[in-house]
């Protein structure tokens, strides 16, 4: 499908997005050096401090920029909304991203999902409606709308002691329609996760934004895209949302104060991050880790 580059107006996004859908939750990502911005990737809000990602872009950084000799990630993630002019100069700091061990511990293996932490300081963007998590993948035949930020590039200029960072990239909405839905795995090398396969557009700088429904539900994260060399089509690989429930987050990140493990489907239950279809998973905790598998109808 051909996409729709940007920079999208308000009205225009309107026409050209579900209705219910606040484009202000997606994210242009970076890594902060000390020589300035390295961008690649995008992300979605999910709650005032939880923004959800693809893991290979976080992967990506550590393979580029790597760590210091104390173990600690010689850069820190920040993000920049993608879909407003009004935001687009608002910057947050991912701060639990900046150490190995915490990167280990909101992250699973067993999709390309991965959860960063903003700082509490309440909603990132004033009155910004976080989209609901649809976690039982879509159906074949159904239609989704890619967003991201594609092919970014940033110019640092230095006045004094003040540093100011110009995004450059294509904002970059597409749609298209489901292929194929695994709902245990593609294969067992590449993309060894639960996944959906559509053919919408999609390219450098996207992967880890948000893949939603024509009813402005979360259902899917951008893993990788790449064109058939028989039929020339797009063809998007998605990661499903439900198994990033298994992910554990720290309980103060909703300001609770709480001693045992804390996990995102327990965000969900209590009602902290908006989702559809729980009812759909059997949750078995066997702490300090749990289980959770998608039950057939």
């Amino acid at each position: 499908m051909r996409p729709v580059k940007t920079f999208i107006e308000q009205d225009d996004l309107r026409r050209v997005l579900p209705p219910r859908l606040d484009p202000r939750c997606v994210l242009a990502l970076a890594a902060e050096t000390a020589d300035g911005l390295f961008p690649s990737g995008s992300a979605v809000l999910i709650s005032d401090q939880l923004a959800i990602t693809a893991r290979h872009v976080i992967d990506d950084y550590l393979d580029r920029l790597g760590k210091t000799l104390e173990g600690r990630y010689a850069f820190n993630i920040v993000g920049a909304c993608a879909f407003s002019r009004d935001d687009w100069n608002v910057k947050w700091n991912f701060h639990t991203t900046n150490t190995a061990e915490s990167n280990d511990e909101i992250k699973t293996p067993t999709s390309d999902l991965v959860l960063l932490v903003l700082p509490q300081s309440g909603p990132p963007i004033e009155g910004i409606r976080y989209p609901t998590l649809r976690l039982v993948p879509p159906r074949s035949g159904e239609k989704v709308v890619n967003l991201g930020s594609q092919s970014p590039k940033v110019k640092r200029t230095i006045t004094g002691e003040t540093a100011i960072d110009e995004w450059r990239d294509e904002r970059t909405i597409s749609t298209g329609v489901i292929r194929d839905v695994f709902h245990q795995r593609r294969d067992s090398s590449m993309m060894p996760f639960p996944c959906f396969v559509s053919d919408a557009f999609s390219a450098n700088g996207m992967s880890g934004g948000p893949v939603f429904d024509l009813e402005a539900r979360l259902c899917g994260v951008l893993s990788t895209g790449v064109v058939d060399a028989e039929s020339g089509e797009h063809v998007s690989t998605l990661s499903s949302v439900w198994p990033a429930l298994v992910i554990p987050v720290e309980p103060a990140v909703f300001g609770l104060d709480l001693t045992t493990p804390f996990f995102l489907c327990d965000a969900v239950r209590r009602g902290l991050v908006k989702a559809e279809g729980f009812e759909r998973f059997r949750v078995s905790y066997h702490l300090p880790g749990i289980t959770i598998s998608l039950l057939a109808r």
